[in-house]
């Protein structure tokens, strides 16, 4: 049985770090139930665990900056855009994911998706069985940037923030849709994420 499991927010909101302490978390959790299994129609499953978790993170299929232009006409290379980004080779490898986790000895598999980008891409987001959108105010967004990965308030302003609400068209669809305050610890918003997958906060 695979369990599917989007994560998505603006730049800075906290994605990748709850998406990987939810992965250690439930591999954790996987290994503590792990028993022995020997059975005729599953040799393979010897000495297997009860579930598994894998991870996918949007931002390793980077490929290039796209030359773009502010609204002054001035040129810039934008992060942001889709263009800039191996979107199909991405979409493959997470249905490949999917796809081999029928192979999981009829096991719980996790598969975790990440990235701001997400709910840009039709053919996943029709598959999650839950979306968690980390949702951060402007300000600070902006603030955290400023003091990790900076940009100026021009590219901010004109390409970073509108960026993620244009191409996550597919966001507010959802049915199985949950907001997680990104102002608050992280260990806060695990808490909710592992409640809403009935799983043990410990």
């Amino acid at each position: 049985h695979t369990i599917f499991v989007g994560v998505v927010g603006i730049s800075r909101s906290g994605k990748t770090t709850l998406s990987s302490l939810l992965r250690d978390h439930i591999d954790t959790l996987c290994t503590n139930s792990s028993e022995t299994k020997q059975t005729a129609a599953a040799k393979e499953c010897v000495t297997n665990e009860l579930c598994s978790v894998s991870i996918a993170h949007f931002d390793h299929f980077f490929l290039r900056k796209v030359p773009s232009t502010f609204a002054d006409g001035s040129p810039v290379e934008d992060w942001e855009d889709p263009k800039g980004y191996d979107v199909a080779r991405f979409t493959s490898t997470v249905l490949d994911m999917i796809a081999t986790s029928s192979n999981h000895c009829g096991k719980r598999h996790y598969i975790i998706v990440e990235g701001f980008l997400l709910c840009n891409i039709e053919q996943l987001i029709s598959s999650l069985d839950y979306l968690f959108h980390i949702v951060v105010p402007k300000e600070v967004c902006y603030e955290r940037r400023m003091r990790s990965k900076k940009c100026t308030l021009k590219y901010f302003e004109e390409l970073l923030w509108p960026a993620f609400f244009r191409y996550n068209h597919l966001l507010d669809a959802h049915p199985r849709k949950m907001e997680l305050d990104g102002t608050k610890p992280v260990q806060h918003c695990l808490s909710a994420v592992l409640s809403v997958l009935n799983l043990s906060p410990s």
